[in-house]
């Protein structure tokens, strides 16, 4: 009985707080047998209850009740999708355990109990759930609207198709908090029909704005009087409720007795077509007995959240060279980064040849060569830019660049491309032009222009030449388009 067990202390109950606390003092000495703490009722004249209130211990030190390792690979051949055997390498000591528990984690330490979704109209943050749809009463629910956009946000209104709503309406929406209400459209009769939200009315026409909903269960109440009717309302309401369940995996390994389920054997759950929640990174393996969780977890990096990191390419790549100098680049290689960066270690710049192929030096001294290609440059997760000095040559076929995300899987399975273009003016010079006019009219010519390219055009680099009238030996008129555009041919031009 617990007249033997050695006493830790007392706590008076004269204080007026509706919480008692003891303090355990510093290295307070755990029994050998010890796994509860148990707190009896006391009267004034000493006696002691029969029964108590207990609360099971953990000592933070000890990790012998703990799994050993967790092992899981993942066959699904979908990102976001896993399925195998996440198998349990079982604690050293397990008689004070019965099962083991699994919950997808947001890290090595905390489950993941909230779901993120997206920003609310005021810039925060919401969180998806599980919470009840709203329910009405009064004799005017059958002309109130209510419609589930997404989990956990309703459209909720009466807007009649044609006209206005009707006199002595009256219906109550039941809905729990916290959460936010946003009016999308008022049009009621300023004195005297109006829509109540959690104690605040709300009336007349225009804009309303935001109103933040506590925690806890509350109402929206519609009411309109006997006269003068308007067009109506609607709001939207998005819920920042949660329910752990939505990101449990509701898997238990149950360790038995040794007979039946002897130590070599590995405790282990079958996950089945299994969607992974996002920010799920980890498997979170908690020793259990009854209501009793460990509160330290075993954890195990999920496989397929690298892998779906491949998925994660930049949405966009560009450059702009910023060296007027011919023959040479500077400037910057800009990206649009993915929506999830998930995974995302860094970007890797390609060199490449166009839109689809890499690039590949004929002397490759000098060039960072890898499996992927010719590494140009980097850029650090969180960053949007690559620095390309000013002055920097610009290899002969180097025309686009290539840039993937690397995540510890590897490549991006796709990329962005952006082309370089050399914006430097060539020097370089047709030669040798002649021209015979062969028409009699006057202030009419006809024939041919011929002249040789460029002794140098490519080395410069020169695709083709414009023609255009001039004033003199070399200036053109003002305000003209070319007249003609003449590809390089090699030689005699006409």
């Amino acid at each position: 009985g617990h007249v033997a067990n050695p006493l830790l202390g007392s706590v008076s109950n004269e204080s007026e707080a509706s919480q008692l606390a003891y303090q355990l003092g510093a290295d307070t000495a755990l029994p050998g047998n010890a796994t509860h703490l148990l707190v009896f009722a006391v009267s004034a004249s000493g006696q002691e209850s029969t029964s108590s209130s207990g609360l099971r211990l953990w000592d933070r030190g000890s990790t012998s009740a703990t799994a050993s390792n967790v092992t899981f690979n993942d066959t699904h051949p979908l990102c976001g999708q896993l399925e195998g055997m996440l198998r349990i390498v079982r604690a050293v000591d397990e008689s004070s355990i019965t099962r083991y528990n699994v919950y997808w984690g947001s890290s090595e330490t905390s489950k993941l109990t909230t779901l993120e979704r997206r920003l609310s109209p005021g810039g925060r943050k919401l969180q998806s759930g599980s919470q009840a749809s709203p329910r009405c009463g009064g004799r005017s629910c059958g002309l109130v609207s209510i419609v589930g956009v997404e989990a956990g946000v309703w459209e909720i209104s009466r807007i009649p198709p044609s006209g206005n709503y009707g006199n002595d309406e009256y219906a109550v929406i039941l809905l729990n908090g916290p959460g936010f209400v946003h009016f999308t459209f008022l049009a009621t009769e300023a004195c005297c029909d109006f829509v109540n939200v959690a104690g605040t009315r709300f009336f007349g026409r225009g804009e309303r704005d935001i109103l933040e909903i506590p925690e806890g269960p509350f109402q929206i109440v519609w009411r309109s009087d006997f006269s003068v009717t308007d067009g109506g309302w609607s709001l939207t309401y998005e819920s920042l409720q949660y329910d752990v369940s939505e990101v449990q995996i509701n898997h238990t390994a149950y360790i038995g007795s040794a007979s039946k389920f002897p130590m070599s054997v590995v405790p282990a759950v079958t996950l089945a077509n299994l969607t992974k929640p996002p920010g799920a990174t980890h498997f979170l393996v908690y020793s259990a007995d009854g209501s009793f969780e460990i509160p330290a977890p075993f954890a195990a990096p999920i496989s397929d959240f690298d892998l779906c990191a491949r998925e994660n390419w930049p949405v966009s790549a560009s450059f702009s060279d910023e060296d007027t100098d011919f023959g040479v680049v500077g400037g910057r290689v800009v990206i649009q980064p993915p929506a999830n960066d998930d995974g995302v270690l860094h970007y890797i710049i390609y060199a490449a040849a166009n839109a689809t192929h890499k690039w590949w030096p004929e002397d490759p001294a000098g060039f960072e060569i890898t499996e992927g290609g010719v590494v140009l440059g980097r850029i650090d997760r969180g960053q949007t830019a690559w620095l390309v000095p000013q002055g920097t040559p610009l290899p002969n076929g180097l025309t686009y660049v290539h840039v993937y995300s690397m995540t510890a899987s590897g490549l991006s399975l796709q990329f962005a491309s952006a082309p370089v273009a050399d914006v430097g003016v060539p020097d370089a010079q047709a030669t040798n032009l002649s021209f015979t006019d062969t028409h009699p009219g006057a202030n009419v010519i006809s024939g041919d222009l011929v002249f040789e390219g460029a002794p140098n055009e490519a080395e410069q680099r020169v695709t083709h030449y414009m023609v255009y009238w001039g004033r003199n030996a070399t200036h053109r008129l003002q305000f003209q388009s070319p007249i003609a555009m003449l590809q390089v041919q090699g030689g005699n031009t006409s």
